[in-house]
């Protein structure tokens, strides 16, 4: 988004969807739970519901 030398996963043909996708989610994880198998079931589902509003 600003350009930082960082790797995106681009979702449904947009980097900046990627990141706004799964940030908020990370972030949420680090302060808060710290369980990495809801933290992927949760990126899943937002990745999933991103791409299906997007096409």
């Amino acid at each position: 988004m600003i350009g930082i030398s960082k790797p995106a996963m681009a979702i449904a043909g947009s980097g900046n969807m990627g990141l706004v996708s799964t940030l908020p989610i990370i972030a949420y994880d680090e302060i808060n739970n710290k369980d990495e198998e809801k933290l992927i079931k949760s990126i899943t589902l937002s990745s999933l519901t991103t791409i299906y509003s997007t096409y």
